[in-house]
């Protein structure tokens, strides 16, 4: 009996599926049950070891021309590896093999490649020195994801804040065995020093961060500053000594490229911890070779990146291959919030890619640092330990009335009788409930505020 083994990963899946045992098996009564639990055992075991979580589902067959069908059924919308014992050829999948260690090897390929690489998406905000904007507009944005990076992570962490987002992932993960393991794991063994080996694992760490930051989840930023933190310090020790040439495959939505182009010569900051190899030929690989004529398709883009460590105020980056579970990536990876000058953009019909030529900037660059230090100065006071309030102030000024509140009685609770930043958090508390229009219960607030400190004054 010939015997096949659909495995499917979606393209653009973020919540992945663990391994369904019960589903997903087309006239099971053909397959033994003993050949269903030695693939699933198999596959469970070998993914909770290694870490490899990117299986939507897998489906096993014993019809060549079931397999066949389902496979160009689905090939726009799925990427498909296939596990055969037999000899029988498909010209419609990723991989033929009939080593099963192939096609793990395969899956853990794919998943590398959408960390690493093209299917990653980025967020990122331009400074454009040629216009004069206020703080609401593209270079206040700029400088609001700066403040917030460098706020989050000079903010004093506790052990409290650790367990809230361990107890937040165990609701979100209640139903994913193989997740709950791996946050278990974490609970039980992490530290400081193994933060950039758990950013490579591709565990529910690394994708609950990025989301965070790509859709500015502030709530689960705050939790997680440890991580962000632990992240720094480990980029900082290890930080590369020598300039860099590094490369980063990147898929792009005709908007966002149409952002870079109109950007020229400006600084873009990454509002993610970026990854890059120092092979070129790598990075073009893992961007694929998918070509798309359409004007509304997405732009295949080859960033090429100088970094000289040695520029001054420059965020971190470092050489990670000894921590990676994949070494032969070669893999540089940026702080997140690393600032880059956008020196060029140039089609390459040979490659049918956009080159991106950029270079790593420092933090104080001279058409940046006195605005930036202004905000500073004026949200957080110039404090070199900033703290709730803080960042109540920065998410006030964002416009974020419902999440500064939630952070100005964060700090309220907890703040000991007598504080003297009771005052100042009654009145914070007051200015958001005028601006959210309750002009009333925020005059009160301004009121009970005044009172207290005119309490404390020295008589």
């Amino acid at each position: 009996m010939v015997r096949f083994l659909y495995i499917a990963e979606l393209v653009y899946s973020t919540g992945l599926k663990y391994l369904d045992k019960y589903n997903h098996f087309p006239n099971r009564g053909k397959i033994t049950a003993e050949f269903i639990d030695h693939i699933y055992d198999f596959f469970a075991e070998y993914f909770i070891d290694r870490n490899y979580q990117d299986i939507q589902h897998y489906i096993t067959f014993d019809m060549v021309e079931q397999c066949r069908n389902l496979i160009i059924g689905n090939i726009e919308q799925y990427k498909l590896l296939m596990y055969l014992a037999s000899e029988e050829q498909f010209s419609e999948v990723k991989l033929l093999t009939d080593q099963l260690e192939n096609v793990l090897q395969a899956i853990a390929s794919s998943q590398a490649r959408r960390r690493f690489y093209a299917e990653d998406p980025i967020t990122f905000d331009i400074f454009n020195r040629n216009i004069d904007r206020t703080s609401t507009d593209l270079n206040g944005e700029f400088m609001f994801s700066r403040l917030l990076i460098d706020t989050l992570l000079r903010m004093n962490t506790y052990e409290t804040d650790r367990s809230e987002f361990i107890d937040l992932c165990k609701i979100q993960y209640q139903t994913n065995p193989f997740e709950l393991i791996s946050l278990h794991n974490f609970e039980l063994t992490y530290s400081a020093d193994q933060a950039l080996q758990w950013y490579t694992k591709e565990s529910f760490l690394y994708r609950l961060l990025n989301k965070a930051l790509r859709v500015r989840n502030i709530d689960l930023l705050y939790l997680i500053r440890f991580f962000i933190r632990d992240l720094y310090k480990q980029l900082t020790q290890i930080r590369c000594s020598t300039p860099q040439r590094v490369f980063r495959g990147q898929l792009m939505s005709v908007e966002e490229f149409q952002v870079f182009q109109q950007s020229l010569g400006q600084c873009v900051s990454m509002n993610s911890f970026i990854s890059t190899s120092l092979n070129r030929d790598l990075a073009l690989f893992y961007l694929g070779d998918r070509i798309n004529d359409s004007e509304n398709g997405p732009k295949r883009l080859l960033f090429e990146i100088n970094a000289d460590p040695l520029i001054e105020s420059s965020k971190p980056f470092a050489e990670i291959s000894s921590f990676s579970n994949f070494p032969e990536e070669e893999e540089v990876l940026f702080m997140l919030g690393s600032v880059f000058h956008l020196d060029s953009i140039v089609f390459e019909p040979n490659e049918r890619i956009w080159s991106v030529e950029m270079t790593l900037r420092s933090d104080n660059e001279h058409q940046t640092k006195n605005v930036y230090e202004k905000m500073r100065n004026e949200l957080c006071a110039g404090d070199e330990t900033p703290n709730l309030i803080h960042l109540g102030n920065i998410l006030y000024d964002m416009g974020q009335f419902e999440k500064a509140e939630k952070y100005f009685r964060r700090l309220l609770n907890n703040l000991p009788n007598e504080h003297p930043d009771i005052a100042n958090c009654y009145h914070k508390l007051g200015l958001v409930m005028n601006a959210q229009g309750d002009h009333q219960g925020g005059l009160k607030l301004l009121q009970k505020g005044l009172q207290i400190r005119l309490e404390t004054l020295p008589s």
